[in-house]
């Protein structure tokens, strides 16, 4: 069939031309991006004229007429079997390590290459590397393994027929009615013969090889390109692609001008590139330079998308985000807007899908295993749930995490179990000696030398429900996995992870959002396609698994912030009051240039066009990304209103420091505007706290708060800092510490205090403390206690009356106090007894300033503190020493 290539000077005047317009109107349309078929839609739709009915991107046509090739599932399986193939593969461990990193990369150059045709041998041309001659076995190997490669061949090798075609594309309509894309269902007739191409300015490898198919099934191809004669040391990049080198054709039908425009932005641009100077117009444009990331997210973003509010979707058809760094800027938004952007959101960005990740984590070497980050990562997720007690373990990640250190060395989950149980003899052994029914916080605190512990200050139900939930977890884990062996086949383990997310879905027990709901039905419809009979090694389920949930393998075509290279599609819409363009760096324009695929040298690749000319098409984008570049700048600029067109460049973004405008942007001499916050920008960033005087507490319980407030103790906290009390009375029952830092001092205490009321021998002493301190070596142990056990001593301690007919020994401020030595100990209590009236009245009439939260003393104590990790006014050691210097 014919090819023949239409340009257009202006994409909003495609009727200037009306003998072509009326002739494709009706006709079926293929776009290279999603955002090319929006904007026509949105310019040229008419539903009740039945005009631009049929429009397609090139990326949903490959999906339904190549099957499953495209699939997420398909590359999953790709990607296992891949990743096997080189674990058993007889080359040096370096290679199969240095592949197995780059599992993902090599799997895109086998699938990119075996879709334009190539087979392994014929990448055996001129001098290989040692990394090409392993890519040659490695690939062979693979398709002796893995059918997929050598069906797709023949998908491509079929004759392909028009009317399946149609029917393939009258399915695709179908499904859009289904899910309410299309208000109305669409038949595109069987008479059809003509496809009209739009935005190919640049044609890939892939889309040469699938649209060559399409024009041999019987259709008739039409470019219709945007071009403009006046400018060809830019423009004329695209007849490289569009030539009858690549079996298309050299005879352009190019627009020809009724009136030339007047001069613009633009135009001044791309003159600048024909004539060699830059001819100032009347226009003159701004763009902004903005220092950080988060000050164009406040400035630019949060005005459109208020964080926290859902946002009206019709409202934001009214504004549009570009960015040369699209990806990036999208990876970091969804984090920011995830009720507002679910569609973009992946599964490991809820617990649900961070659960099916971490669990995948435990099987390492044949053993089960468990970390902080997979307890915390399950325990948070909803999924598990004590169906006896009717418990969540998201409701225990606090104290959860108060046991960790107790944990510390533990690896396997036989040994975080048997850990479990030395836990709670200590609980059921040793913490009631120094308890006594009726305690209130105050002596909860101070009667035990192992509550400051925050290990030991839970209650022993939480520690066997904590217990019970890791029990359950092993279960899972257990039934997911065949630990008896290496490798299992792919629908039997997919299989097996349905039977687990059917037995233990969340849905049934635990309050989830819509759209956790909405992702975990997703998930296992998505699991439910997966059917293979491949085995493939356990070793590799956690990375493939990750890449899954990820959307690594998806085809994702919408993006909340639009990529710079589909601007051409934005210059077709006509409602959108604002366009945003950022990026516009040094680093950002010109574009990136294609990658040589892994792990193949550029000198092999080029070997590899001459033989496959198809392949030359990456060559020809890399050497055209300067006119790419000005194109699509082109049209941003003159196509895009200048009146409701804004320019920017972050400066510092990521590890990018100090970057400065693009190079076109200098020609062009554009005034920079340095953004900068004005005063009622902060006054909307202030917190506003909570106000207290609208709460009503009840009386009784005020009462007794501020009873157990008076004691000396709890007084001496506020004394040293006002914001330790806070944190520790305030908003907590009453302060323990976490770190192993102070957990020393607080071992080397208990060693004096154990020597010191008993007779027992060093040896036996420090036997006995250990025990309570199974996370350090026997070679730490004895080396902390033997530093500090000749200071115990003999002597009585003195007993402090704390209320009535109960005595606590002055050792108990050792253990409140870690690292303060003992004259400031004293002097911190007289002085908070002899300021107490005080501190109890501001503590009962606080300000409005202090009722929000309690003044910091920040300093050399804050080392000590059991909340430096969260305070804002923690000072560490380290920031002290810098100081100093």
């Amino acid at each position: 069939m014919t090819v023949s290539v239409y340009t257009y000077h202006h994409p909003q005047k495609w009727q200037e031309q009306k003998d072509l317009y009326d002739g494709i109107k009706h006709e079926i349309h293929i776009t290279a991006t999603k955002n090319m078929a929006d904007g026509i839609k949105d310019c040229y739709r008419n539903d009740e004229k039945g005009e631009f009915q049929y429009i397609f991107t090139i990326r949903q046509v490959m999906s339904r007429l190549l099957g499953s090739w495209s699939s997420p599932e398909t590359q999953l399986n790709q990607y296992l079997t891949l990743s096997k193939t080189i674990s058993e593969s007889s080359g040096s461990q370096n290679l199969k390590d240095a592949f197995r990193h780059n599992t993902t990369e090599l799997l895109d150059t086998i699938r990119s290459l075996v879709f334009t045709r190539l087979t392994p041998n014929d990448v055996k041309l001129g001098k290989l590397t040692q990394k090409e001659e392993f890519f040659h076995d490695i690939w062979k190997a693979l398709e002796l393994n893995d059918s997929t490669y050598h069906e797709v061949r023949i998908t491509l090798q079929r004759v392909w027929k028009r009317e399946a075609i149609i029917k393939g594309l009258n399915r695709s309509l179908e499904s859009q009615f289904e899910e309410g894309i299309e208000q109305e269902e669409l038949v595109i007739p069987d008479t059809k013969t003509k496809l009209i191409l739009h935005g190919f300015y640049f044609v890939t490898p892939e889309q040469q090889i699938f649209l060559k198919k399409l024009q041999q099934a019987g259709f008739e191809i039409v470019f219709y390109l945007f071009y403009d004669e006046r400018f060809p040391n830019t423009f004329d990049f695209t007849k490289a692609f569009i030539s009858k080198r690549f079996d298309w054709t050299d005879e352009w039908n190019v627009q020809e001008r009724t009136n030339l425009p007047s001069e613009t932005i633009g135009t001044a641009l791309l003159n600048s590139f024909e004539e060699g100077q830059v001819n100032q117009t009347a226009i003159r444009k701004q763009i902004k330079a903005y220092e950080t990331f988060f000050d164009f997210l406040h400035e630019e973003i949060m005005k459109h998308y208020p964080i926290g509010e859902k946002t009206n979707k019709l409202k934001t058809k009214d504004f549009q985000f570009i960015a040369t760094n699209a990806d990036i800027l999208n990876e970091i938004l969804v984090q920011y807007y995830p009720e507002n952007f679910s569609d973009q959101r992946n599964f490991l960005n809820y617990p649900v899908g961070r659960f099916i990740l971490k669990i995948h984590e435990m099987l390492q070497e044949g053993d089960l295993v468990l970390n902080e980050e997979i307890l915390m990562s399950t325990f948070s997720s909803g999924w598990l749930f004590d169906i006896v007690y009717r418990k969540n373990a998201r409701d225990y990640t606090h104290e959860l995490k108060q046991l960790f250190p107790f944990f510390q060395q533990c690896t396997t989950v036989k040994e975080w179990i048997q850990r479990f149980q030395d836990l709670i003899t200590q609980y059921e052994q040793i913490i009631p000696l120094f308890e006594s029914p009726g305690d209130n916080r105050v002596l909860e605190s101070i009667r035990s030398p192992f509550t400051k512990l925050a290990y030991l200050s839970l209650d022993i139900d939480d520690i066997k429900q904590i217990r019970t939930f890791i029990l359950l977890l092993e279960e899972m884990a257990t039934n997911l996995f065949v630990l008896s062996t290496d490798t299992i086949s792919i629908s039997e383990h997919f299989s097996r992870l349905a039977n687990l997310i059917r037995e233990h879905n969340p849905i049934k027990h635990t309050v989830l959002q819509n759209e956790e709901e909405r992702l975990i039905e997703k998930l296992k419809y998505k699991i439910s396609q997966i059917e293979d009979e491949h085995l493939f090694l356990y070793e590799d389920i956690g990375q493939a698994i990750h890449f899954y949930l990820s959307g690594k393998f998806s085809e994702e075509e919408d993006a909340f912030i639009k990529p710079f290279i589909e601007v051409d599609g934005e210059a077709f819409k006509k409602n959108v009051q604002t366009f945003y363009v950022t990026g516009l760096d040094e680093q950002g324009l010109p574009l990136s240039e294609f990658s040589i695929p892994w792990p193949l040298q550029e000198e092999t690749y080029a070997l590899l066009s001459e033989n496959h000319r198809v392949l030359e098409l990456n060559e020809l984008r890399n050497k055209s990304v300067k006119q790419i570049s000005r194109y699509l700048l082109f049209i941003a600029l003159d196509f895009l209103p200048h009146t409701q067109l804004e320019l920017s460049w972050i400066r510092n973004f990521l590890d990018r420091v100090d970057l400065q405008p693009a190079v076109y942007l200098h020609q062009l001499d554009l005034q920079i505007v340095d953004h900068k916050f004005d005063s009622n920008d902060k006054k909307k960033l202030k917190e506003n706290p909570f106000v207290f005087s609208q709460y009503t507490p009840n009386e009784v319980d005020l009462k007794a708060a501020y009873e157990e407030l008076k004691y000396e103790d709890i007084l001496a906290e506020y004394e040293l800092c006002q914001r330790r009390f806070y944190y520790g009375y305030v908003l907590d029952r009453y302060p323990v510490f976490k770190d192993e830092f102070i957990h020393q001092f607080i071992f080397t205490e208990i060693v004096k205090l154990v020597k010191r009321y008993t007779q027992q021998k060093d040896e036996e002493v420090i036997e006995l403390v250990s025990e309570l301190f199974p996370q350090w070596t026997d070679f730490k142990k004895k080396s902390l206690a033997m530093s500090s056990i000749g200071y115990a001593g003999r002597r009585q301690e003195r007993q402090d009356m704390i209320m009535e007919n109960v005595s606590v020994s002055e050792t108990r401020k050792n253990f409140q106090f870690p690292g303060l030595k003992k004259d400031d100990r004293e002097k911190l209590f007289e002085l908070a007894i002899s300021k107490k009236d005080e501190i109890m009245k501001s503590l009962k009439n606080p300000s409005p300033e202090a009722a929000a939260t309690l003044e910091a003393t920040p300093g050399y104590n804050c080392r000590f503190c059991p909340h430096l990790d969260y305070c804002s006014a923690g000072v560490f050691a380290i920031d002290e020493a810098v100081k100093r210097k």
